[in-house]
């Protein structure tokens, strides 16, 4: 038998002013789901940026149980918990110390740091506290170990207690260990559930090993509910949607009736364990979008065939990120804006390019301007460049630079063909096509010529497509947080480079 002690800690006697009841009933998961409620484990609001990464991943993926961690080295706040209530989290996991789960320590962070009065003011939400993790991995005895998880159960939860407060205790990863444990009967008549992870190797249905046997022991001689508090496949060569599929087809196994929820290790960028993140590129998979692919930035999908045509042609630096759902047109077609285009489905228009067009947004900006010197036609001797092309069909030159970046990156499928001579525009060199806007910004960009595309797919939603453009050209920053680019803020020289970007 693993030996606790029944320590009694003066300090307590202070903690009772905050005892006091909520009325009220935590929401539970709805009945008619076959499978556990399942979410990220979030390791720090820290990594990545919370705003723009790992909430519209946590919103976008449909997820409804989130996990934190209270101690405040984390840098999880209590608006940070109200922010995931805000995107749809009906439970909410809080993780104590791994290894230091004491009375003291865990009531300092429960209480001092202002989850408890969260708890209070959050009556519909059900909140879960993990006690303790991995402990195999601690350097402690094991006996000191449930030494607190006893002082925790037994001290801790009577002063806090709470309607919608339920109890985790953390599990010991070896199943002998954990065997032992449970064997000794208080902690499922004490807490409200135990936990455990799951971490596989390739796969999670496939393997067997210690958590797998911890998991069928819980299930199978135990009436306690089971919690997976870290589930993920380690494997780094793995394509991050597989690793999502793999972790539903586990989940999908699992009883109901039995498993609290399932927290999937982990939500953020830059952690010490890259090969268990989730990224955008599982966030379809989440949601259950086939063929879907989520960016952040915009928390949009690219779905079908505009994402086949998005990624075929150029991706992030030609069109942009896409910036609206896909909607229908005023002739019955599909659309969609990206931030340099507008895609447009008409079916059987042109099945080798997966039925899309795109929009002539450069025509429809200029449609006011067109008896302006610049869009007027112009003979074709008069080739105002080095190394030129004319296009009769719109009596107009295509010159050096711009010429270089239509012939490399789309010519007139993407572009459509020039309707203005080059001229200057808010201090730049600019051309338009039927279809977009070049703009020569020198240094900005050697491997592309150093052109960029106007934002007309940006300026058509908000409304200003019609209106002289304004300075909205800078949009390819090394300073921003964009996946188009290299993490030392160089952009690659190829575009396929920018599609298998981010994963």
């Amino acid at each position: 038998m693993i030996l606790r002690n029944r320590r009694v800690l003066a300090l307590w006697v202070i903690a009772l002013v905050i005892v006091g009841g909520v009325v009220g009933n935590a929401r539970e998961p709805s009945a008619a789901n076959t499978y556990p409620p399942y979410g990220p484990v979030i390791i720090s609001p820290e990594l990545g940026s919370w705003n723009d990464y790992q909430r519209p991943i946590f919103r976008a993926s449909g997820f409804t149980l989130a996990k934190v961690h209270l101690p405040p080295g984390f840098s999880t706040s209590p608006e940070h918990v109200r922010d995931l209530i805000d995107d749809g989290a009906e439970i909410v996991m809080l993780k104590t110390e791994d290894c230091a789960s004491d009375a003291t320590t865990t009531f300092n962070h429960l209480v001092g740091r202002g989850f408890l009065d969260l708890i209070k003011d959050s009556p519909d939400i059900k909140f879960v506290m993990q006690v303790g993790n991995e402990p195999e991995l601690c350097d402690i005895p094991m006996s000191a170990y449930v030494d607190g998880l006893y002082e925790v159960i037994t001290l801790l939860r009577p002063m806090v207690e709470q309607p919608n407060l339920y109890w985790v205790a953390g599990l010991p990863m070896h199943p002998e260990t954990a065997k032992q444990l449970l064997g000794d009967g208080w902690v499922q008549e004490r807490y409200d559930g135990v936990g455990t992870n799951m971490l596989g190797h390739f796969s999670l249905v496939n393997e067997y090993h210690g958590w797998h046997e911890i998991v069928d022991y819980v299930i199978d001689h135990t009436d306690t509910e089971l919690w997976i508090t870290e589930i993920g496949i380690n494997h780094p060569p793995m394509d991050k949607s597989e690793k999502a599929d793999g972790i539903l087809e586990y989940i999908d196994q699992l009883p109901a009736d039995r498993v609290g929820g399932v927290l999937i290790f982990t939500l953020g960028r830059g952690t010490d364990w890259p090969q268990y993140e989730v990224t955008e590129r599982m966030v379809p998979v989440f949601a259950g979008r086939d063929d879907c692919r989520f960016f952040a930035p915009t928390e949009e999908f690219l779905c079908g065939p505009f994402k086949q045509f998005w990624e075929r042609h150029g991706g992030l630096p030609i069109f942009g990120y896409p910036i609206t759902a896909e909607a229908t047109g005023a002739e019955g077609e599909t659309i969609q804006f990206m931030e340099r285009s507008r895609f447009e489905w008409r079916e059987g228009v042109w099945p080798e390019q997966f039925d899309i067009l795109l929009g002539h947004l450069g025509w429809e900006m200029v449609n006011d301007r067109r008896n302006e010197l610049p869009f007027q036609a112009v003979e074709s001797s008069n080739a105002p460049g080095t190394e030129c092309r004319f296009f009769a069909p719109t009596g107009q030159h295509l010159c050096d630079e711009f010429l270089d970046y239509w012939n490399a990156f789309g010519g007139l499928m993407v572009f459509g063909y020039p309707i203005s001579q080059e001229f200057t525009e808010n201090g730049f060199r600019v051309q338009y096509f039927e279809r977009t806007r070049f703009e020569h910004q020198p240094g900005v960009w050697a491997e592309r010529f150093d052109v960029l595309q106007g934002l007309l797919g940006v300026q058509a939603v908000e409304g200003t497509l019609g209106q002289p453009p304004s300075d909205v050209i800078d949009d390819l920053d090394p300073d921003d947080d964009d996946p188009a680019r290299d993490d030392d803020g160089d952009a690659p020289a190829d575009p396929d480079d920018v599609v298998d970007h981010v994963r």
